[in-house]
């Protein structure tokens, strides 16, 4: 039942004044006021649980099979290049390229290897470019970098 379409229904402490709360009385709104809401709700697995058991939502698919399956089919857009596998439309450079879309080129892992020294999720801008490209990432001097930033 949602607030617009809600009335007084007489029970006690019900003034049946319709212009205190949304066409409900005080005392029915307060009643009323978090029904579909997330307050009710303490956590949004219980929330979601109760959907799943209700039927509303597939109770076979979560979030993490959804991220699982787009990373797949991110693996499966690979090409080998020398003897490496890159992604061809991968953000290289990236810690993300790397983990999502499994780019083994050598700027992507030069990321990944500074991520695990520094902490820090992206190559710098000085090193990596504007936007790299397959043949950047393919052709990145891994030596020099470790040299200067690791």
């Amino acid at each position: 039942m949602t607030l617009a379409m809600a009335r007084c229904i007489g029970k006690s402490g019900c003034s049946n004044d319709p212009n205190a709360g949304r066409g409900l009385c005080i005392q029915c709104y307060t009643r009323h006021r978090n029904n579909g809401t997330l307050k009710n709700f303490p956590t949004m697995r219980e929330r979601t649980a109760q959907l799943r058991a209700a039927r509303l939502i597939d109770p076979y698919k979560t979030t993490a099979e959804a991220s699982k399956r787009w990373r797949h089919r991110n693996y499966a857009e690979r090409v080998v290049v020398g003897s490496v596998l890159i992604h061809p439309s991968a953000p290289h450079g990236k810690v993300h390229a790397y983990n999502s879309y499994g780019c083994r080129g050598a700027m992507c892992k030069a990321a990944y290897l500074y991520y695990k020294g520094t902490g820090v999720l992206i190559l710098p801008d000085d090193i990596r470019g504007t936007q790299p490209t397959l043949d950047d990432c393919a052709e990145f001097d891994v030596e020099t970098f470790v040299g200067a930033y690791l």
